[in-house]
C-alpha cells in the first residue's frame, strides 16, 4: 500500500498546498507551485511582498500580508495570471501599491488594502483586472 501526503495529494489536476504547515511563507509555496495549484494560507501575520506570475489560486483564511517598507504587498507579472486568484487577505504596509498587476488579468475578490506607507494606493494595474469586493481603491491603465 502507498501513502501519500494530502498537501500533493492531485485532484483533478490541481495540487493544493497549505500555508504555513506545508511552507514557511507564501512566496515559497507559490515558487513550488504547479499551474492550477490552490494554495490555501492559514489565518496569521505573514511579514513578505509576493509575486504571482503562474495561474495559481491564493486562498487567505483572514490572513494578513504586511509589507512594510516594500514596494509592493502583491504583485502579479506575466500573462500567465490571466487565470490567478487571490481572496481573503488584508494587505497593509507597502510602498506603492498593495496590488499591482502587469501584464496579465488576474482575479482579485473580497480583499482589503489600506495603510500603504507612502502613495497610500490600493491596486494598480497596466491590464485589466476582474475585481471584485474590496475594501480599498483600484485603479486599471490600458
Amino acid at each position: 500500500a502507498s501513502s501519500c501526503s494530502l498537501s500533493t495529494y492531485i485532484l483533478d489536476k490541481r495540487y493544493i498546498l497549505h500555508i504555513p504547515e506545508d511552507y514557511p511563507t507564501i512566496q515559497s509555496s507559490i515558487d513550488v507551485a504547479r499551474e492550477n495549484s490552490t494554495i490555501y494560507v492559514s489565518f496569521g501575520t505573514y511579514n513578505e511582498a509576493i509575486t504571482i506570475n503562474k495561474a495559481i489560486s491564493l486562498i487567505g483564511e483572514n490572513a494578513t500580508i504586511t509589507a512594510s517598507g516594500l514596494e509592493n504587498g502583491v504583485t502579479f507579472e506575466g500573462s500567465n495570471t490571466n487565470k490567478a486568484t487571490i481572496t481573503g487577505f488584508t494587505i497593509i504596509g507597502a510602498y506603492n501599491y498593495g496590488i499591482s498587476c502587469t501584464n496579465g488579468s488576474p482575479t482579485i475578490v473580497n480583499n482589503r488594502i489600506s495603510d500603504m506607507d507612502y502613495c497610500g494606493k490600493g491596486a494598480w494595474g497596466k491590464t485589466r483586472m476582474k475585481v471584485r469586493s474590496q475594501e480599498s481603491g483600484v485603479r486599471s491603465q490600458k
